[in-house]
């Protein structure tokens, strides 16, 4: 009995087989696009895109008002950096520039240059670089 069962089992699934298949297709994008739900979620996801798009700008906005607000604040710590090394060197180059009177007096040199704007051709040259160094030491000590 059984084996009968099968049998008749094996037949009737068997039949099909034999027969012409017919293959279908679906294009699933375009019915995402096509279906009321998949309209309602594009619309609703360029809602959001739409929404997402204003924060960003917001924030690029917010971001280059404090680009320019940190750009005026560099120029204007930058400037005060200058005017603070400028009166800095100022006095301490006063301080040399009279020392180096009285070294080269003393050294009997007529005419002293800064080393980097030394003229094309000098007869003879007396370094007095280090003796200036030594003679501005001795004049104002540091404290």
């Amino acid at each position: 009995m059984k084996k009968l069962l099968m049998l008749i089992i094996l037949i009737a699934f068997a039949a099909p087989a034999f027969a012409e298949v017919t293959v279908g297709t679906v294009d699933i994008q375009t019915v995402l696009q096509e279906v009321q739900e998949g309209k309602a979620a594009v619309e609703k996801m360029s809602q959001e895109i739409k929404r997402l798009k204003q924060i960003l700008k917001q924030e690029e906005n917010r971001l280059q008002n404090n680009a320019e607000l940190f750009e005026q604040k560099s120029q204007q710590l930058q400037a005060q950096l200058q005017v603070f090394e400028k009166n800095l060197k100022s006095s301490i180059l006063n301080r040399i520039i009279e020392v180096m009177r009285e070294v080269s007096v003393k050294e009997g040199v007529d005419m002293t240059f800064e080393r980097n704007q030394v003229p094309i051709f000098l007869k003879s040259e007396r370094d007095l670089t280090y003796k200036i160094i030594l003679a501005y030491d001795k004049k104002y000590p540091v404290k």
